[in-house]
């Protein structure tokens, strides 16, 4: 059953996460969770995997303090960050996946590098958008992930998100990189 969350994916977005999830080699890595819908999406293939021990690790800051420079916006920012792990914790709860999920409440930046080299099946990249956020996100991910282990990254939509996945994901590293109508991925690639 497609999760009801609020989010920007796209139909067959939520057909590649969940595919992604059914058909992993390996555990799976998710930076950034929003609502959840991501996460229930790649949990729900993970349950439905061969090899159901598999465990999903998510990454998110949600309410770690934000240096903004603007006077009481950080303490809108924590409450903010509260409310949506709440939801996206209710949403694991409504499809039945929390069992599935071990989440990290930290940046991505901050954690990624813990994580012993080529352990992931799938990563999927979703996080901060802008070009050092998913440049710092590719170039920590790519040795985490296992050869042919797939890589997602959200969002075609954002030029920085673009230019840094043209600029790590290579034809070296990478035997296919795939762009598919109707999906908002800006990377669907497998590892040699």
């Amino acid at each position: 059953m497609k999760p009801d969350i609020r989010g920007l994916l796209t139909d067959l977005d939520k057909d590649v996460l969940y595919n992604a999830g059914l058909h992993s080699i390996g555990p799976i890595l998710e930076i950034g969770s929003y609502h959840g819908a991501s996460t229930v999406l790649l949990a729900q293939g993970l349950i439905d995997n061969e090899h159901n021990t598999y465990t999903l690790i998510t990454v998110d800051p949600f309410n770690k303090h934000v240096e903004c420079g603007i006077p009481g916006l950080g303490i809108i920012v924590h409450i903010t960050g509260r409310i949506t792990r709440w939801i996206r914790d209710r949403n694991l709860d409504k499809y039945c996946v929390r069992h599935k999920v071990w989440t990290l409440n930290d940046r991505s930046c901050d954690i990624i590098n813990t994580f012993p080299d080529n352990i992931f099946g799938t990563i999927f990249i979703d996080g901060d958008h802008s070009y050092p956020a998913t440049k710092v996100d590719l170039m920590q991910c790519i040795p985490k992930l296992k050869s042919g282990g797939l890589l997602l990254v959200h969002d075609k939509n954002h030029k920085d998100v673009i230019r840094a996945v043209h600029e790590e994901v290579t034809g070296d590293i990478f035997m296919s990189y795939a762009y598919y109508p109707g999906c908002d991925m800006a990377c669907i690639a497998y590892k040699r």
